[in-house]
C-alpha cells in the first residue's frame, strides 16, 4: 500500500511538473509572439514615418528646383501609395537611397538654360550628368553664363555664342564658308549654313537676339554680286530671310533694333526688317566710307569720317548722339578716329585707332565723356579685344594676353589672317593662313594657351 501510495504521489508531482511546464511554455510562446507583433508594428511605423520625411524633404527640393510639373516626375503623386510601399520591409539605405535620386532626378538638366549665371560650379546633384556630356546632350553646361568680347564685331564678329552653344564661320575652300553650330556641353557640331560659291565670299557679324542668330553675307547667287546682306536666322528652324541689302557694314543689335553702317551713313531698322531710318550721314567730297561706331550705355558713339587720308581711310572728329538719332554731340576735339578700324567700348571708355596732334596715330582710349584721352601704343593698326577677365592684343605674326593693358604676354605666334580676333567664354577665336596663304583656318585656344583647337 506504500508503495503504491508512493508510486501514485510520485505521478501527481510529475503530472503537475509537466502541466508547469506547459503553462510556462504556452506563456514564453505567447509573450515573444506579443513581443515580435509589436516590433513589427513599431517597425513599419517607423519607416512609413521614414518614407513621408524623405518624400516631403524630395518634393521640396523638387519644389525648389524644378517647380511643380518636375516635383511630380520626382516623387510619388500619392503619399498614402509611397508610405504603403514603404512598408512592405524595404530597409531604410533603400529608402534613402530612392530619396537621394529623386533629388538628383528632381534638377532640370535637359532643355532648360540656367536661371542665374554661375562660373565653373557642379555641384553634388548634377556631377553624375556632367562627367560624360555626350550621354545628355541638353545637360546643363558646366559655365551657363558665357561672356563676349566687347570688340567682337570690331574684329569682324566670326564667332559668338550663348549658355547652351558657340557659333563660328569657317572657310570650306575660297568662296564657300559655313556657320557651325557647337554644343559647348557636349562638344557636337551641326553645320547650320554653307553658302553658295562666290569669289571672295564674306560672312561676319555674328549676333544673338533671342531666338536669332544675324549675319552679314556677300554676293547673292550672281557671283558679280559685291553687295552685303543682312540675314536672320530663326535658331528653331534654322530658316532665314535676308533684312537689309546695301553696302552694309558695323552690323549692331541692341534691343529691338538693328544699326548698321551703309555707305557712309549709319541706319537703324527692326530685327523683323521694314523701312529703315537714317540716322546720321557722313559729308565730304572724297570717296564714299563706312563709318565705324557703338553702342554704350543708350548712347551711339561715332566718327564722323569727313578728313581723308592716304590709302583710302578717313579720320574725323567722335561723336555721341541718342539712339534715335537726337543731340549729335563732339565728344573730343583733341583727337581725330580712323574709319573702317577697331573702334568699340566695353560701357567705361572708347578703345580706337586715331590721330592727335600732339602723339601722332595709334590706339587711343578715353572715357565716354571725353576725358582721360590716352595713347595705348604707338604702333601700325593691330587688333585688340576686351572681356571680363582678358585683354588680348595682336598683329599679322603674334597674339598676346594680359589682364590689363600693360602685363602682356605672348601667348601665339603665327600667320593671323587680318590679325582679327573674337572672344567667346574663355576662348579666343582667330584666323590663321598656311604657308602659301591660300588657305584660312580657325583656331580657337583658352586665356593660358591651353587645348590650341583646329576648327575648320
Amino acid at each position: 500500500m506504500k508503495q503504491f501510495k508512493y508510486t501514485k504521489l510520485i505521478a501527481s508531482v510529475i503530472a503537475c511538473a509537466c502541466l508547469f511546464s506547459a503553462c510556462g511554455e504556452d506563456s514564453e510562446s505567447t509573450t515573444k509572439a506579443e513581443k515580435k507583433r509589436s516590433e513589427t508594428e513599431i517597425t513599419s511605423a517607423v519607416i512609413e514615418d521614414d518614407a513621408k520625411d524623405t518624400e516631403k524633404k524630395s518634393d521640396a527640393v523638387t519644389e525648389n528646383k524644378g517647380g511643380k510639373e518636375d516635383s511630380e516626375k520626382g516623387s510619388d503623386k500619392n503619399p498614402d501609395n509611397a508610405s504603403e510601399n514603404a512598408s512592405e520591409n524595404t530597409p531604410k539605405k533603400a529608402q534613402d537611397k530612392s530619396a537621394d535620386d529623386q533629388k538628383n532626378n528632381a534638377t532640370p538638366l535637359k532643355d532648360e538654360p540656367a536661371k542665374e549665371p554661375f562660373d565653373s560650379i557642379v555641384t553634388d546633384d548634377t556631377a553624375s550628368e556632367v562627367k560624360d556630356p555626350s550621354t545628355d546632350k541638353g545637360a546643363t553646361p558646366a559655365t551657363a553664363a558665357i561672356t563676349l568680347g566687347a570688340g567682337n564685331l570690331a574684329n569682324g564678329g566670326f564667332a559668338t555664342g550663348d549658355e547652351k552653344f558657340v557659333y563660328y564661320v569657317t572657310h570650306m575652300e575660297d568662296g564657300r564658308l559655313t556657320i557651325t553650330q557647337e554644343n559647348r556641353t557636349s562638344g557636337e557640331k551641326n553645320v547650320i549654313r554653307t553658302t553658295a560659291y562666290s569669289p571672295n565670299k564674306t560672312l561676319d557679324s555674328l549676333t544673338i537676339s533671342g531666338n536669332a542668330l544675324y549675319f552679314r553675307e556677300s554676293g547673292g547667287s550672281d557671283a558679280m554680286d559685291s553687295t552685303y546682306s543682312i540675314i536672320k536666322m530663326d535658331l528653331s528652324s534654322f530658316e532665314t530671310e535676308i533684312i537689309y541689302g546695301g553696302n552694309i557694314s558695323n552690323v549692331i543689335v541692341d534691343g529691338d533694333f538693328l544699326y548698321f553702317s551703309d555707305d557712309g551713313a549709319i541706319m537703324k531698322i527692326g530685327k523683323n526688317g521694314g523701312d529703315a531710318t537714317e540716322l546720321f550721314k557722313a559729308e565730304h567730297s572724297a570717296i564714299t566710307a563706312n563709318i565705324v561706331f557703338c553702342i554704350a550705355n543708350s548712347k551711339i558713339y561715332y566718327s564722323d569720317a569727313a578728313n581723308f587720308a592716304i590709302g583710302g581711310m578717313f579720320y574725323g572728329k567722335i561723336y555721341s548722339m541718342d539712339l534715335d538719332g537726337q543731340n549729335k554731340t563732339v565728344i573730343s576735339s583733341d583727337v581725330e578716329a580712323k574709319n573702317e578700324d577697331i573702334f568699340f567700348s566695353d560701357g567705361k571708355a572708347l578703345y580706337f585707332y586715331g590721330n592727335t596732334e600732339k602723339d601722332g596715330a595709334g590706339y587711343f582710349t578715353m572715357k565716354l565723356d571725353g576725358s582721360s584721352l590716352d595713347m595705348i601704343s604707338k604702333a601700325a593698326p593691330y587688333s585688340r579685344n576686351i572681356s571680363e577677365n582678358a585683354d588680348v592684343v595682336c598683329n599679322s605674326d603674334e597674339l598676346y594676353v594680359g589682364k590689363n593693358s600693360s602685363d602682356h604676354q605672348l601667348l601665339y605666334t603665327g600667320k593671323i589672317d587680318s590679325a582679327k580676333i573674337v572672344i567667346v567664354g574663355d576662348d579666343i577665336y582667330f584666323m590663321v593662313r598656311d604657308d602659301s596663304g591660300s588657305k584660312l583656318t580657325l583656331k580657337r585656344m583658352t586665356f593660358s594657351g591651353q587645348n590650341e583647337t583646329v576648327l575648320g
